[in-house]
């Protein structure tokens, strides 16, 4: 395959991957608006890398605006349609390379929210057209699951989703932590109910982590689950199974040498061996901090490996 369309597929995935976590994000802000006014909407949003910028556009007192701004910037680079025609641009690339149901997810998302996007949404519409667009998402994945072969256009887009989506769960976990109250004596991190709803919320945990502990929210649950439970998709141990499964298979059809398995391997007995020692604010920031420098590390070195143009 031509390194400039392994590096379409690549980032098809993570594009899209990203509509959802900024839609899931919105989502959680238009619940706890209606529920919970006190909690600043901003906590949610702010220090999220792929929404705000420099001049953040988010205002706590326009959610209406902030969300349109988010959905229907053009000239921002992450708003929502920038993402979506970058995905549609991408798989033009390799549009002989997907399916005629994968291709048609695409194209068709793009076109209807290329058309909702021309004006300014109401408030009452948001929820929906949020809805639509994670529909669109979930259209996409299945059409991927269901139809493509198991060759390397599956690997690339599914490596693309699954760092996509550690990187996402890194970053939310990380902010989220950053502004829990901690005991300086112990050094725990503490997160409060709210807190834990939303950050299960943003990243569409909620659910599946109530039907895991009985609705038993405390810190010491949540960041089992989103570090090392090993049934949910969203876990940063499941994700980096997957990604490790994925390159190996790929190196194997290429018939090159896998140079990804150590660190995907190391990362994973990490999170097994600190099974209970991720509460400790310490290790905990390291361990943030080392996937962040080894998320970037991954993606360098897969563009340089497959010659990604």
């Amino acid at each position: 395959m031509l390194g400039r369309h392994a590096n379409s597929l690549y980032w098809i995935s993570r594009y899209f991957e990203r509509v959802e976590n900024i839609v899931r994000k919105l989502q959680t802000v238009i619940y706890i608006n209606l529920t919970k006014k006190d909690f600043l909407i901003n906590e949610i949003l702010n220090d999220t890398s792929e929404i705000n910028e420099k001049d953040n556009f988010i205002n706590i007192n326009d959610i209406e605006s902030s969300i349109n701004s988010i959905l229907r910037n053009r000239s921002n680079p992450k708003s929502i349609i920038s993402l979506i025609k970058n995905v549609r641009n991408n798989s033009k690339i390799v549009r002989n390379s997907l399916t005629r149901e994968t291709w048609q997810s695409i194209n068709e998302c793009w076109i209807k929210f290329d058309k909702v996007s021309k004006n300014k949404i109401h408030f009452q519409k948001i929820p929906e057209v949020l809805e639509n667009l994670l529909k669109d998402y979930l259209i996409f994945r299945g059409t991927v699951y269901s139809t493509l072969l198991r060759n390397d256009v599956y690997y690339f887009l599914e490596i693309g989703m699954f760092l996509e989506r550690i990187e996402n769960t890194t970053r939310v976990i990380r902010s989220n932590t950053e502004k829990t109250t901690f005991d300086v004596n112990i050094q725990k991190i503490n997160f409060n109910e709210l807190e834990s709803e939303i950050l299960l919320r943003t990243l569409a945990s909620w659910n599946s982590f109530n039907w895991l502990y009985n609705n038993n929210i405390c810190e010491k649950y949540v960041l089992d689950y989103l570090l090392k439970d090993q049934i949910s998709t969203r876990s940063l141990n499941f994700c980096y199974n997957e990604l490790d499964n994925l390159t190996s298979k790929l190196c194997l059809l290429y018939n090159k040498k896998n140079i990804f398995s150590k660190n995907l391997k190391n990362r994973i007995i990490f999170i097994n061996e600190n099974r209970n020692r991720f509460n400790d604010k310490i290790i905990f920031k390291n361990f943030i901090r080392d996937s962040t420098r080894i998320h970037h590390e991954f993606n360098e070195k897969l563009t340089e490996y497959f010659n990604f143009i």
